[in-house]
């Protein structure tokens, strides 16, 4: 029993080294992330912060990117889904323009909001034109249009504050 507790305590040693060899974890341990007399703590939350954004905005850009060029399977048959909706595929394509030009262009985080928000609430306008007349649905384009007013919300709301 006392062998097994020595290897569970130098494996243990042993992840802890891995871990403590990452630059976020080596200012965990040392108490940097904590903001002090000088601010540096916020710094850095803010730096992170602006890093998981980034990330954020690269996976849906890229998923958004990706969605019109994959394939489904019905009835016997593959079928791409930029052959069978591509005013879909369409919408999807310049959805992820707009996230691909607010990735590469590196603005402030509030004229990225503000862009976005404009490009969110003008870009279903033809599709759901073209989604009325063809007696399509229309409720994804709602939904783009409710998270363009939670945008606008949110930015206002850092205006105020």
């Amino acid at each position: 029993m006392l062998a097994m507790s020595a290897d569970l305590l130098s494996t243990c040693a042993a992840i802890l080294r891995w871990r403590m060899r990452s630059p976020r974890t080596r200012l965990w341990a040392r108490g940097w992330h904590r903001p002090g007399r000088d601010g540096h703590g916020r710094l850095q939350e803010s730096v992170l912060w602006g890093l998981r954004r980034r990330t954020w905005l690269f996976g849906v850009s890229l998923f958004l990117t990706l969605v019109p060029l994959s394939f489904d399977f019905t009835h016997g048959h593959i079928v791409s889904l930029m052959v069978r909706d591509a005013w879909r595929a369409a919408f999807d394509w310049s959805l992820a323009a707009v996230l691909w030009f607010l990735y590469f262009a590196r603005l402030r985080w509030r004229t990225a909001t503000l862009v976005g928000a404009i490009f969110f609430t003008l870009i279903p306008i033809p599709f759901v034109l073209h989604s009325v007349l063809a007696g399509g649905r229309v409720l994804e384009f709602a939904i783009v249009w409710i998270w363009a007013a939670l945008i606008l919300v949110g930015y206002f709301r850092l205006r105020v504050g």
